[in-house]
Parts: C-alpha cells; sequence; structure tokens
C-alpha cells in the first residue's frame, strides 16, 4: 500500500523487516512495479538489483525461474532490454543443474526477440553442457 501510495522510503522500510527472502522479494518487486510505473527508474534500478541479490540467493529453483521472470516483466516495462540481457546470462552462468538450466531458457526465449543472433549461440551452449554432462 505504501508502494502505490508513493511513499517508497516507507515501503521500503517495511520490506527489509520481513525475514523471509522470497516474501521480502515479493514486496521488493511490487516497489520496483510502482517505481517504474511512475518513471523514477533511479529508485527502482537499486529495487531490483537488491532483487536480484536476493532471487540468486534463493534455494529452490523453481521459484528462482518463477522470480526470475517477474524481474524480467519488470526491465521489459521499464525498456531496459540489455539489463533483461545480464539478466539471463548470469543466471544461466550459475545454473548448478541442466534442469535448472532447462528451466531458465524460458528467460532465454523472452530476450531472443531482442537480439536473434543469441539463438545459435545459447544452441550451441546447451549443446556443449549435454557433452560435458554426459
Amino acid at each position: 500500500l505504501y508502494a502505490q501510495g508513493q511513499e517508497w522510503g516507507h515501503a521500503k522500510i517495511i520490506a527489509d523487516l520481513i525475514k523471509s527472502s522470497r516474501e521480502k522479494t515479493d514486496a521488493l518487486l511490487a516497489i520496483g512495479v510502482e517505481l517504474v510505473r511512475t518513471k523514477q527508474w533511479t529508485q527502482a534500478e537499486a529495487i531490483m538489483t537488491e532483487v536480484e541479490k536476493l532471487v540468486c540467493d534463493l534455494k529452490n529453483n523453481q521459484d528462482k525461474v518463477i522470480l526470475f521472470n517477474r524481474i524480467m516483466d519488470v526491465l521489459e516495462m521499464a525498456g531496459k532490454y540489455e539489463r533483461m540481457l545480464h539478466l539471463v546470462q548470469n543466471a544461466l552462468q550459475k545454473a548448478t543443474s541442466r534442469m535448472y538450466a532447462i528451466h531458465l531458457f524460458a528467460l532465454v526465449n523472452r530476450v531472443l526477440p531482442l537480439k536473434p543472433e543469441l539463438g545459435i549461440v545459447y544452441c550451441e551452449t546447451f549443446t556443449w553442457v549435454d557433452t560435458f554432462l554426459s
């Protein structure tokens, strides 16, 4: 409610009190959406950087993929396409299992229209990973 009322400082203070990483991430994403909606990218960028770190630290890969998609929604809303590409790249580099990497491919599909030439690179990368893991 604070985020919708444009009281970002109060909303951030409340979000910082949340102990659960997943719930804190949800709260910060809501703040990020409102900041982008009101064209306050500098503040939104700081929030989204914190969200990305929280998501990377989560243990549940399914939650990570869901939250990475939500981050992508916010970045897309802000027109931050290069940052979307970097998010996907970092997520794939930190993938700890083949199955997790496959689930992250949904993120790749979102950035391919932005840079179609990456499709070949991603395909080659998955081929290399399959060969390496076999």
